[in-house]
């Protein structure tokens, strides 16, 4: 068999459907526009059991949903085996829908009791004992080679362009992997189950596009790729969550709320725990609630290994020292943190109070002052 891959003229492209259109950001406008939060928390209570993930069209949208609806809390909850009843209970009343409309769409993959068992993806060993034409055995090949080759790819590996490519880079590279792909590439051949491959990989090639073609979308991936790449989450969702939980936690805190504020320092650091004032505050929590250095300590630790600069670490440290007897210990941390960092004011103010009489020690320090605020 034969084809033709003939490249219509720039105006031709009004005619076809703009594949930029997100699919997700299609299921949360009509929730944002048709849902109604009454008729869907009865839903969602029908299925409070059943248990929730993103699906990888999701996962791949996160940066470019909160577009759409900037701050919401279903996606970043909707993870890790999450049940409908417990996102139900976290998030807003006008968020119910979201969590509907996404669930009803099959974007949030829901797991019920009995595991569903998937079709397994096509292999070799599907047409065993069929007969194929050398052409269609390396067809066959091909295709196959190519599905385990880009199986965890990029989008830019996809298209097999650098991550400097330009706009024209990415068109020409599209239309060539296209070629290649389109179910005209194997007109009059019979390819058994590759055939599900090359839809696959075509799906691939045009998504790829799609992103890289247009240039907030493409800049969102890329900070996607680069958070990837350092272990950081990628969920902008989420590490918008852990923040705005953290700082819940810093006025529970302030508070003198021990427990609520561990709570929240908890939930935090499950959405995003890459940050090392987060850890550091767990274990300051954790030992005004307890009063054990034992159980803060690995916490405050953690949050030094992580970032050995960070001054609410090194103080908490020094105040859990001090709670020990260990004052010198304290006080020579305290020393060290101010060579590394003249400008800490804190470390000084509270090495100042150490050094002072027991009546002025008894003032309290960063941490009394911290409370006062």
């Amino acid at each position: 068999g034969t084809y033709r891959f003939e490249q219509k003229p720039v105006e031709a492209v009004s005619g076809v459907p703009d594949m930029r259109t997100s699919p997700v950001a299609l299921v949360l406008e009509a929730a944002k526009r048709l849902g109604n939060p009454s008729a869907a928390k009865p839903w969602l209570e029908e299925r409070a059991t059943e248990k929730l993930n993103r699906s990888p069209e999701v996962e791949r949208e996160m940066f470019a949903l909160k577009t759409f609806w900037p701050g919401e809390a279903v996606t970043p909850l909707a993870t890790g085996g999450r049940s409908i009843g417990e996102v139900l209970a976290r998030v807003k009343p006008a968020e119910l829908p979201l969590l509907q409309y996404l669930c009803m769409a099959g974007l949030l993959t829901t797991l019920s009791s009995v595991p569903k068992v998937q079709a397994p993806a096509p292999s070799v060993d599907d047409d065993k004992g069929k007969a194929f034409t050398a052409q269609e055995q390396a067809a066959r090949a091909a295709l196959f080679a190519e599905r385990d080759r880009l199986k965890d790819a990029s989008h830019y590996l996809v298209l097999g362009v650098p991550r400097s490519a330009s706009a024209t880079d990415v068109k020409a590279a599209w239309l060539a992997a296209a070629k290649r792909f389109h179910s005209d590439a194997f007109s009059g051949l019979d390819i058994g189950s590759a055939r599900r491959i090359a839809e696959d990989l075509f799906t691939r090639v045009n998504e790829a596009n799609s992103v890289l073609s247009d240039a907030n979308r493409r800049a969102e991936y890329d900070v996607y790729l680069d958070r990837k790449a350092k272990g950081l989450p990628t969920d902008v969702g989420a590490i918008l969550r852990a923040e705005g939980m953290f700082q819940r936690g810093e006025i529970l805190f302030k508070s003198g709320r021990w427990e609520d504020a561990e709570g929240q320092f908890r939930e935090a650091i499950s959405l995003n725990h890459t940050e090392a004032e987060f850890h550091a505050f767990l274990g300051m929590a954790m030992f005004k609630r307890s009063g054990k250095p034992e159980e803060a300590l690995p916490h405050v630790h953690k949050a030094l290994e992580m970032d050995p600069r960070l001054h609410s670490g090194t103080i908490f440290l020094s105040q859990i020292y001090q709670a020990q007897g260990e004052v010198e210990r304290a006080q020579s941390l305290l020393r060290k943190a101010i060579e590394r960092d003249p400008d800490f004011a804190e470390a000084k103010d509270e090495l100042r109070r150490l050094r002072s009489p027991a009546a002025e020690q008894a003032k309290g320090g960063f941490l009394s002052r911290l409370l006062k605020k």
